[in-house]
């Protein structure tokens, strides 16, 4: 069985533009808005990223931006940790 990522909200409790939607791709490192990664997330679960299993996941949602690594407070720089998600199994 597979794993994916569902996003069930912002890590602040406040609303996201992502709320309740499937990882489709992300990129911890956006030129644009440093702390921020690149997400993309829809409402079809058949069409996000999957995971061989629940560490690969875990590892993939931890990973920190490599062009900042920290934060102005010195902890990792993991953007897509700013978000409360659950792992969901999928059949084969």
């Amino acid at each position: 069985m597979s794993v994916v990522i569902k996003i069930v909200g912002d890590a602040s409790g406040e609303p996201s533009e992502f709320d309740g939607q499937y990882l489709m791709f992300y990129n911890p490192d956006n030129p644009e808005h440093p702390y921020n990664g690149i997400i993309k997330a829809g409402p079809h679960r058949i069409a996000a990223l999957e995971f061989a299993d629940l560490i690969a996941a875990t590892r993939f949602w931890q990973q920190v931006n490599p062009a900042r690594p920290v934060r102005p407070d010195g902890k990792p720089n993991r953007p897509l940790s700013g978000f409360t998600i659950e792992f969901e199994t999928m059949p084969d």
